[in-house]
């Protein structure tokens, strides 16, 4: 524009047109009738200022052009634009006198930087306070004409209390900041087994705040509220502590369980406002449920000779359940689909052990503590056979006898078998004793006979000892039975008698298993336990039981019948006999 006459309207037209390119050209900066002043007060005449104040603009220019201002006192520059020879109080004013009707001062600098505007052309009737629009420049180099030299002294506002407040401000902040607060947030306990999952029992929010200026506003609101002011919980070093009453004043009630975003804003002495800083975090205060259906896995009574077990249980998923021993912690876990399992990390004593579980969730809540009592057992009980000894010879009828010393739980079971037969119960007391019969069945020879015992906690022993079977020599032939009348009353050879009493023999070779007895056509009734050394004698008594009555006067037919432990049947061995208890009658004439 140096080829344009300062004043022209081909000046006015050309800087018109540059500051409404909006570029590095020109630029509208201030807008009054709609922007606000940083300071709002009386500077000799009452407060005009309206509007918000938008803060420090930032505009480029080339390095090294020279920049001018200009202020359009009652207009608007598209006015200008579209009539560059406006006149009156629409005619554009300059920082540059020369282009200014009658060279007149319009623009004087309060302080370094700093520039007060005449609104008022000098060439009319105007009141030459340079108060109408007070702004500050940084970036630029040069100068204007001195506020002091120009102003009128009958409205000098510069020794006003707002007046002081503004040059104080201005030579203080001779070189502005132009940047932007920065915040930084973050929980102060972000509790629970993870660090920054910002999941917290324990609502309190610590951060910094940093800009090279002064903050004049600092607001906060969590989710969808209103800002609120928190300037005052600002500290001198930036720093800020929202712990949970402040967090439910910005809240504007109390902080239920949930999700939260906290939303800050700060802005600075300039005019420089910070990024919406917006931190997410879920508050819970709310305890897990207690673990419950607690067992040791694949174990339903709570011993095992395991020292290292493995617990499995229910509770509130995604809880981690802990296990302790005492204040020792043994392990933990996840619960998944509301179940978990847990191996101890560290051997179990031998013998009772009692341990604690609990849930801690995501928030650092802890649940109820639930006890388990296990019995740990890992040592096998012991077998100690005193009969039959090493290498014995046995036979049928040969018995099984000895103890199990239990050494931590009680005995479950003992068997025995003969090698790789099957296995056979044996019966213990309580006092860990056990006498059985051998079953020798179709057994003979060196035999391994093994006895194997296991306690409640799963610990199992397994003996051997060797013992030679000596079966006997199969007998094929049967019982023989003798049987007569005991006492043939009378003549003695009539089988007529007063006395009913038999009595004879069974001969065999091996054991009589079976002796029955019957009178005449009646049913047969065991007799075995009349059978001492193979005699045997049945009395009026027996008789009588064997007839199922009191044998009266008669005819009778004993029948007798043997068979031994090889079954071997005897034949059947009849007596008769004649019973007659009557004394006879006599006449006597």
């Amino acid at each position: 524009m140096e080829n344009l006459t300062p004043g022209s309207v081909e000046y006015i037209q050309e800087a018109a047109n540059r500051v409404i390119s909006n570029s590095n050209l020109g630029y509208i900066v201030i807008r009054d009738p709609s922007e606000g002043a940083r300071f709002n007060g009386e500077l000799g005449e009452s407060n005009k200022n309206q509007g918000d104040y938008l803060g420090v603009q930032t505009y480029n220019f080339t390095p090294g052009v020279r920049v001018a201002m200009m202020l359009v006192p009652q207009g608007t520059i598209q006015e200008v634009v579209n009539n560059p020879n406006l006149g009156g109080n629409k005619r554009p004013l300059f920082s540059i006198s020369e282009a200014n009707p009658n060279n007149a001062v319009q623009l004087g600098e309060l302080v370094s930087g700093t520039f007060g505007w005449e609104d008022l052309r000098n060439d009319g009737n105007t009141d030459t306070d340079y108060n109408d629009i007070i702004f500050q420049v940084q970036g630029l180099t040069g100068g204007v004409t001195d506020l002091n030299q120009v102003i009128n002294p009958n409205r000098d506002w510069t020794n006003t209390s707002l007046g002081q407040e503004i040059i104080t401000f201005a030579s203080e902040t001779d070189n502005l900041d132009l940047t932007s607060p920065e915040i930084t947030a973050s929980l102060f306990d972000d509790s629970g087994l993870s660090n920054g999952d910002n999941i917290t029992n324990n609502a309190r929010i610590v951060g910094q705040l940093t800009d090279a200026s002064d903050i004049v506003s600092f607001q906060a609101k969590l989710n969808n509220g209103n800002l609120v002011d928190i300037l005052s919980e600002l500290n001198e070093d930036g720093s800020f502590d929202l712990d949970e009453d402040q967090l439910t004043e910005i809240n504007g009630g109390q902080l239920a369980d949930g999700s939260y975003q906290l939303t800050l804003q700060a802005e600075d002495i300039f005019g420089n406002l910070s990024e919406e800083f917006n931190f997410s975090f879920t508050l819970d205060n709310t305890n897990p449920e207690t673990p419950n259906q607690l067992a040791i896995q694949n174990d339903s009574d709570l011993v095992t000779n395991n020292n290292i077990p493995t617990f499995v249980g229910e509770s509130e998923s995604g809880t981690t359940v802990r296990l302790f021993n005492g204040d020792t912690q043994l392990g933990e876990a996840i619960a998944v689909n509301g179940v978990w399992e847990i191996t101890s990390t560290t051997s179990l004593t031998e013998g009772v052990n009692n341990l604690i579980f609990n849930s801690i969730d995501a928030a650092g809540n802890v649940s109820d503590s639930a006890g388990l009592e296990i019995t740990v057992d890992t040592t096998a009980p012991e077998i100690n056979i005193t009969n039959p000894q090493e290498n014995a010879e046995i036979t049928n009828g040969a018995r099984l006898q000895g103890s199990v010393n239990e050494t931590g739980t009680n005995i479950s079971q003992l068997s025995y078998r003969f090698g790789d037969g099957s296995e056979i119960n044996v019966p213990i007391n309580e006092a860990g004793e056990f006498d059985v019969e051998l079953d020798l069945t179709d057994l003979s020879g060196e035999q391994n006979l093994i006895l194997n015992t296991v306690d409640v906690a799963g610990n199992s022993s397994e003996t051997t000892q060797i013992v030679i079977v000596t079966q006997p020599t199969t007998d094929t032939t049967a019982p023989t039975i003798t049987a007569t009348l005991n006492n043939d009353t009378g003549i003695n050879t009539d089988n007529i008698t007063s006395d009913a009493t038999i009595s004879g023999t069974v001969n065999d070779n091996s054991n009589i298993t079976s002796f029955q007895a019957k009178l005449n056509d009646g049913e047969f009734v065991d007799v075995l336990s009349s059978l001492q050394n193979g005699n045997f004698t049945f009395n009026e008594t027996l008789l009588n039981q064997i007839n199922s009555g009191e044998l009266a006067d008669g005819n009778y037919q004993i029948t007798l019948q043997a068979e031994d432990e090889f079954g071997n049947l005897s034949n059947q061995v009849t007596v008769a006999f004649t019973l007659d208890k009557t004394n006879p009658t006599w006449e006597c004439s």
